[in-house]
């Protein structure tokens, strides 16, 4: 049984999903900062990872994969654990921002971060990333650049 079921997704797809996980993420600041007058930002970061986690299970029982994930649950915990650790700590960094500062500020910021990442995985891990990819973060960064002056 193929354990790697992420390497069958079809470019379009991911894209396609890529854009989906976008464009709910970046319309969640705004609801994101009115939740944030009702729940505190850890409440609302344990709704996010409930979330999250029902997602993916969902997806990794239709896909007929759950034998392979309780299988190796000792790996997937092992990489559970030191992903999620990462990703709580930008998560609340995240948050917190959202509650002080405007949700466009933010989401500039943060649509930074995702548009550096290339730059930063290209000199830390030494690897040649596709031209097409520093094509497109160059495109999306004049496209921030649009946005933040609109924004200030």
């Amino acid at each position: 049984m193929e354990t790697n079921f992420a390497n069958k997704i079809s470019f379009h797809w991911a894209i396609i999903g890529l854009l989906i996980v976008s464009i709910v993420w970046g319309t969640s600041y705004g609801v994101s900062k009115q939740i944030l007058n009702q729940l505190s930002v850890v409440e609302l970061l344990l709704v996010r990872f409930v979330i999250s986690c029902a997602v993916l299970m969902s997806i990794i029982y239709f896909k007929q994969q759950i034998r392979v994930f309780t299988s190796q649950w000792r790996r997937y915990l092992q990489v559970g654990i030191s992903t999620g650790l990462i990703l709580s700590c930008i998560f609340l960094t995240e948050t917190w921002a959202v509650k002080l500062a405007q949700a466009g500020q933010v989401a500039v910021l943060i649509s930074l971060c995702v548009l550096f990442t290339p730059l930063l995985e290209t000199a830390w891990l030494k690897v040649r990333l596709p031209k097409g990819i520093m094509l497109f973060c160059s495109i999306g960064f004049a496209g921030m650049v649009m946005i933040a002056s609109l924004v200030s």
